[in-house]
């Protein structure tokens, strides 16, 4: 299993993609618009914020 530090503590990708989404949601924009800002597809979005993205991604 895929984990990331959140909080201090370790968190799953669940746990992640909830907190992506909610920001998201907070901000007020599409899965679209953000993954047009990430440089990644929408359907690649979805999966992390559904937790089932399970590659790792090159952040610049």
């Amino acid at each position: 299993m895929s984990v990331a530090v959140l909080d201090g503590r370790m968190a799953d990708r669940e746990e992640i993609g909830e907190k992506i989404c909610a920001a998201r949601k907070a901000m007020k924009k599409t899965q679209k618009q953000i993954a047009g800002q990430a440089g990644i597809h929408k359907s690649t979005l979805s999966l992390i914020e559904n937790g089932h993205f399970t590659r790792s991604l090159d952040i610049q």
